[in-house]
Formats: structure tokens, C-alpha cells, sequence
């Protein structure tokens, strides 16, 4: 059995769309466990109505992500065998009709594994966002492995991203649930793949089940070259931001496998968005006062 997990809030086309694609699977022995954290667009009273076989779990809109995915597994593990699975799955992806036997038969070849997906963007030509993360520790930099269309997954990922990945019931019971506590929304899935790698879990990330992302439906993202005083703000402290230096320092913290470099990582990672936001801060500064000369 497969649970599939999805956190919801708002987003109503979206999480038809998703769940149109699970309805279309090949494998299909799974249940759905969808929690709406507060979703303001009839998205419960919509899927009571078209899915009534579906499991509802409601939160008030503080629950975030991790909140959301841990209320799921928090359901699940009671009731779940060792050999389920857990499928956490984002509602702003689509995916092809063999996408759940695919993830279980690799998590299978490899030994109880984690699997994540390949990640493409939905728009065409459909390029590669996501084909598999590892980390250098030495200045906690983020890598993603070169995608070989000659390969079928890639086995060398040190974490993975949430949006999709099959994880065993087991690997729950012996790890424990996401880390809703202390990283709310972003960079909870990353933790929990460090923590399961940890523990000596496989890791990998199955280049034939492929999720398509609405890229544009993700986070706190601005594109603006200068960023606004509110603006940067948000990208150093905002919940919505997946640059959050808080939630970088927790990971450093809790991950890194040597307190030396664990102290190094701290002071270099503060020091460098330091930079960036005193950077930004004068250019922005600069800018204003550059419109202001040219409107009087």
C-alpha cells in the first residue's frame, strides 16, 4: 500500500490536476491522505464532493508544509504496515500513468530506498530543475548531480527534495516524522533526507518516474535584479523563502559532520548573506535616490 500525503492550501486547479494523474495510475493500491491547511477556495467542500474516498485532514493555515506532511504521516503510521510507503507529493506537479509502480519497483531494486523524482519544468522544451542534490559541506553548497538520460537514477544524492519521493513506512518508524518543529515550510524534506542518509538508508532518485513542476506556483521567489528593502527582508527571514537563513543555520547545525567545519560553515553562510543583503541594501538605496534626482 501506498499513502500518498499532499499539502494543500488554496491552489484548487492545481490539486485537481494532481489528483487526476493519481486516479490514472497503473499501480493502485494506495490511499490519498490530503490536508488542507486552510485553503479559503472551497478546496475541501470541491474534493468531499469529486473524491469521496479521499481522507481529509484540516489545519487552520499555520501548519506550513512540514506541518502538513507530518499531520499526514502522523495519521498514517497507525495504521500502516512496515512494507507501506509514504508518497509525499506537492500539488503543483502532473506525472505520467506509471509514476507510483515506477517509484516502488526502484525502492524495491535498491533495498528499501528513498526515491525521489526527476524534476522537469511543465512548460516545454521541459527542462531538468531537479535530477538528483548532493552537498559539499566544506561552505554549504548545494549541487545537483548531471543528468544521464543513459542512466536509470542516480545513486550518489546526499538529500532530496519533498515534491515527490516514495519513502518506506519503516524508514518513519525508525527516524522519526519531518521536523514540523523547528523548519515549519522550507528545507524540511532536505533534513530528513540527510537524517534517513544518516541512518544509513539509500537514497536515490528514479530518472523514469518524472514529476512536471508549475514553477511558477513555488515560494517566495523575486526576480527583480534589486531587491526592495521589504523585499530583501523577506528573502533572508520570510517562512515562504527557501533562502531563510534561519533554516540554513538549523541544518548546518544539526547535518554538518564535524563541529569545526560545523563553526566554519556558520560564520561563512552569515558573513556571505551579510554581504549580499548590505549589497542590495546600498544598490536599492542608490536607486531610489537616482528616481528621486530624476523626477524633480
Amino acid at each position: 500500500m501506498i499513502y500518498i500525503v499532499i499539502a494543500v492550501h488554496n491552489r484548487l486547479a492545481a490539486t485537481l490536476e494532481c489528483l487526476h494523474c493519481i486516479t490514472q495510475q497503473t499501480y493502485r493500491d494506495f490511499k490519498i491522505i490530503l490536508v488542507d491547511d486552510g485553503s479559503t477556495d472551497g478546496t475541501a467542500e470541491t474534493i468531499i464532493k469529486h473524491y469521496p474516498d479521499i481522507v481529509i485532514l484540516s489545519g487552520d493555515g499555520n501548519l506550513w508544509w512540514t506541518g502538513a506532511m507530518a499531520k499526514g504521516v502522523d495519521h498514517i503510521l497507525p495504521i500502516a504496515q512496515d512494507n507501506d510507503y509514504v508518497l509525499s507529493l506537492n500539488n503543483d506537479v502532473t506525472f505520467e500513468q506509471n509514476y507510483l509502480e515506477r517509484l516502488l519497483q526502484t525502492s524495491q531494486q535498491y533495498g528499501q530506498a528513498i526515491v525521489g523524482s526527476l524534476c522537469k519544468d511543465v512548460i516545454p522544451p521541459h527542462d531538468v530543475l531537479d535530477a538528483g542534490i548532493t552537498m559539499r559541506w566544506y561552505k554549504y553548497q548545494y549541487g545537483q548531480v548531471t543528468y544521464d538520460v543513459t542512466k536509470p537514477a542516480a545513486e550518489a544524492v546526499d538529500t532530496i527534495s519533498g515534491r515527490g519521493v516514495l519513502i518506506p513506512v519503516s524508514v518513519f518508524k525508525r527516524i522519526g516524522n519531518f521536523a514540523h518543529h523547528s523548519l515549519p515550510h522550507y528545507g524540511a524534506d532536505y533534513e530528513f533526507g540527510f537524517r534517513a542518509k544518516t541512518a544509513g538508508v539509500p537514497l536515490v532518485v528514479d530518472y523514469g518516474a518524472v514529476v512536471y513542476l508549475k514553477n511558477d506556483l513555488t515560494g517566495f521567489r523575486p526576480t527583480a535584479r534589486v531587491l526592495s528593502y521589504r523585499e530583501e527582508w523577506c528573502r533572508l527571514f520570510s517562512i515562504k523563502s527557501p533562502a531563510n537563513v534561519i533554516v540554513h543555520l538549523k541544518i548546518i547545525w544539526k547535518h554538518c559532520p564535524h563541529l569545526g567545519l560545523t563553526l566554519f560553515n556558520i560564520c561563512y553562510f552569515i558573513a556571505g548573506n551579510l554581504f549580499i543583503a548590505s549589497k542590495n541594501t546600498l544598490l536599492y538605496t542608490l536607486q531610489l535616490c537616482g528616481l528621486r534626482k530624476s523626477s524633480s
